[in-house]
């Protein structure tokens, strides 16, 4: 994981996301660039859940 910035209600943390993963949460996915990653920011809340996800491709 990347570095993170802190927000009122947690953390901001930028991540590397698998092309598959996206498609296992309904996004749609370019089948020949199904090996690839996505770079996303993650809103992660002070309890650890992540709230919030921005896909930044």
């Amino acid at each position: 994981m990347g570095g993170g910035a802190a927000t009122d209600g947690g953390l901001i943390v930028r991540v590397e996301v698998p092309r598959t993963t996206l498609l296992s949460l309904g996004l749609p996915l370019n089948l020949e660039r199904q090996t690839s990653v996505v770079k996303a920011d993650l809103l992660v809340g002070d309890d650890g859940i992540a709230r919030a996800i921005r896909l930044v491709e």
